[in-house]
């Protein structure tokens, strides 16, 4: 069971890092929820893909002469 709701991704912008959940580094024994628990402890019981699809932003600034100033055209 993923902990990704397709529908409804979260929304977020930031100008550093993200601190994001990383997938498990050992086998999950026991899945509960989007979070499981492996030999070494409590984890986040994600895919490589859904960790690619977490750190992937979905905001950005707006763009062109609709701006507020038409000025913020960046990246």
């Amino acid at each position: 069971m993923g902990m990704l709701n397709r529908e409804d991704p979260p929304v977020y912008g930031a100008d550093v890092p993200v601190s994001m959940p990383q997938p498990p580094a050992h086998e999950v024994i026991i899945p509960m929820y989007g979070f499981g628990y492996t030999r070494y402890g409590l984890c986040h019981d994600i895919t490589e893909a859904e960790a690619k699809e977490l750190g992937t932003p979905r905001y950005r600034p707006a763009r062109g002469a609709n701006t507020r100033r038409g000025d913020t055209d960046v990246g």
